[in-house]
């Protein structure tokens, strides 16, 4: 039997199943998903004998000693894609699933759609792992990762260097948001966060460690948030623990108000907003708490602001904007465009991808002393490549 391609499973790829009518095609689009589950893992366990719990980079899906190992860690009932995109994690971040360094936690979210809770896949790390991952990328990279010390912020907006406010029962009192700073070869890369929107509560009260030490544990969200802003291509798509609690109270309403940005208009591409999203200042600080639960929506007005930067705003350049995201998230240069209709359709790692090379275009193009105007027909040439027809403008 040939090997599949490297990273797809044997003789699949992971799609979605259609959403189930009824009671009984739900049960019977579960047992199908578990079959298909169960085929890909005895494949690969013909492609890679034995009972070893090691991942191979070159695995096309989780053997059946892998998956049997995994499903007594909780991760059962998952499709083929959610297994999928986990070891294609666990492979590129080098975690071991199987002693606990990352995993996949099934959680309940709302689906505008279906108009009901299902079942969503997050993949976590506790900060520790992530910073195995910054460390690991550092030294690839030849760069060096320092901090600027911990700001924490109370009600009022001050800023205190070290956080000893009790409240009157003598309990630690929660700051309001916590400020870190990465500084990745000197540039500052800030992570931001509100302690109303990462906390463990229930019924309103704090639970676990943000009981005990929510200034500490709110530095761990913003210090996770930070380095995934400083390398997006090692940490997009992963959260810590610490982060997910807010995920996790059972009094959270179902999203779907469309909202903009604060202090600028809601992308031109049509992609809704969840949440309030908070847009940069000019000296690259975010001006408000930036929201971790809404990080795809945050990176994606990131994403329309650079190109805005780059004199790619306005309706009449969407197409422009696609193009160049079709060139530009592309895991390889040396590939195909992508196929989008909307900037929207970017994955979390394309997007992520697309971000920082036209990140690097903007600071080339100012240590350089190009401008803008410099800068167009390039962009205009990467646009036409990636599918935009200049007669569109």
């Amino acid at each position: 039997m040939a090997a599949p391609p490297k990273g797809q499973p044997p003789n699949g790829n992971g799609s979605e199943e259609p959403r189930a009518q009824t009671t009984r095609e739900a049960m019977a689009a579960a047992k199908s998903a578990r079959s298909q589950v169960a085929t890909y893992a005895e494949r690969a366990s013909e492609l890679h004998p034995g009972t070893s719990l090691v991942l191979a980079s070159d695995q096309p899906f989780w053997t059946t000693h892998q998956l049997a190992a995994l499903q007594h860690m909780g991760v059962a009932g998952a499709s083929v894609g959610d297994l999928q995109v986990f070891m294609h994690q666990s492979v590129r971040t080098q975690l071991d699933p199987f002693s606990g360094q990352i995993h996949m936690i099934k959680r309940m979210t709302w689906d505008n759609d279906a108009r009901a809770y299902v079942p969503r896949w997050t993949i976590q790390t506790g900060i520790s792992g992530y910073q195995v991952i910054r460390d690991r990328a550092a030294r690839r990279d030849k760069v060096t990762v320092e901090y600027e010390d911990t700001v924490w912020y109370d009600a009022d907006g001050s800023e205190h260097s070290v956080w000893l406010a009790t409240a009157d029962d003598g309990k630690a009192r929660p700051p309001s948001a916590c400020r870190v700073v990465v500084l990745k070869d000197g540039r500052r890369f800030p992570g931001v966060v509100l302690y109303s929107e990462v906390a463990a509560l229930k019924d309103g009260k704090p639970q676990a460690e943000w009981r005990h030490q929510p200034a500490h544990m709110l530095e761990k969200c913003a210090e996770a948030f930070a380095l995934r802003r400083a390398f997006p291509r090692d940490l997009s798509g992963i959260y810590t623990d610490e982060e997910m609690g807010g995920w996790d109270r059972p009094e959270q309403p179902p999203p779907g108000r469309q909202r903009k940005p604060h202090g600028g208009d809601a992308p031109a591409d049509g992609e809704v907003l969840d949440g309030d999203i908070v847009g940069e200042s000019t000296s690259g600080e975010p001006s408000a708490a930036e929201r971790p639960k809404g990080e795809r929506q945050a990176s994606m007005a990131h994403l329309h602001a650079v190109l805005r930067d780059l004199g790619f705003g306005g309706d009449a350049l969407r197409g422009a904007r696609i193009g160049i995201c079709a060139m530009l998230g592309r895991a390889s240069t040396a590939g195909d465009a992508l196929e989008l209709t909307s900037t929207n359709d970017l994955t979390d790692e394309q997007l992520q991808v697309a971000i920082t090379r036209l990140e690097a275009i903007k600071d080339h193009a100012a240590k350089s002393g190009q401008t803008v105007r410099d800068l167009e027909a390039g962009l205009r040439q990467l646009a036409e490549a990636g599918g935009w027809q200049v007669q569109d403008a």
